[in-house]
């Protein structure tokens, strides 16, 4: 009787851990999700970033072009290529744009205190 008691509890064993480190690898691929996408949404921010940075810089250009231009200089050339240039980048900066840069829209996987591995609290 107790030789099947013991095998019983064995086999129990075996299940939970096996159950756990199922879970485990579970929670670790949800994670491995979150962060992939957490990675893509920084680079679209970065890229709609230098994008509107890019748009800045050819917008002042046009601005100081045009105080010169007003004060007599001929630049007429060059302002023109310029605002076909801001034309170009407004619409890379608007393909660019990121809808909502915040992680709040993400969905995180729940973590009970049940799921935490109780070997790591122990040490």
């Amino acid at each position: 009787m107790k030789e099947n008691h013991r095998r019983e509890i064995k086999g129990r064993d075996a299940v939970a851990r096996k159950e756990h480190n199922l879970a485990r690898r579970s929670l670790t691929r949800e994670y491995d999700a979150v962060l992939a996408a957490v990675k893509d949404k920084l680079q679209k921010k970065k890229e709609e970033s230098a994008a509107e940075i890019r748009l800045q810089e050819v917008r002042a250009r046009i601005e100081a072009l045009t105080e010169y231009s007003v004060g007599g200089f001929e630049l007429e050339e060059e302002l023109g290529r310029l605002r076909d240039r801001e034309i170009s980048l407004d619409l890379d900066y608007s393909l660019a744009s990121v809808s909502d840069p915040s992680l709040s829209r993400l969905e995180l996987p729940e973590v009970s205190g049940d799921s935490v591995d109780q070997e790591w609290c122990e040490s």
